[in-house]
């Protein structure tokens, strides 16, 4: 985890830490988000469109 990545889920937890969350509870609200997002991220890699081919060379095995 990077410098700015640890920053930004500290910054997080101590909002909803003030919000009134427990530490369990706000940590647990981070990784469901994570979790989320990695779940969009990887529709939107399965939208993309595979390489043409390129002339001269043999199909790639499916």
């Amino acid at each position: 985890m990077s410098d700015a990545q640890l920053a930004r889920v500290t910054k997080l937890l101590v909002e909803l830490k003030a919000q009134g969350m427990t530490a369990e509870e706000a940590f647990a609200f981070i990784l469901r988000q994570a979790a989320e997002r990695r779940k969009k991220v990887q529709a939107d890699d399965s939208n993309m469109v595979p390489p043409r081919r390129v002339w001269g060379t043999k199909p790639l095995p499916e």
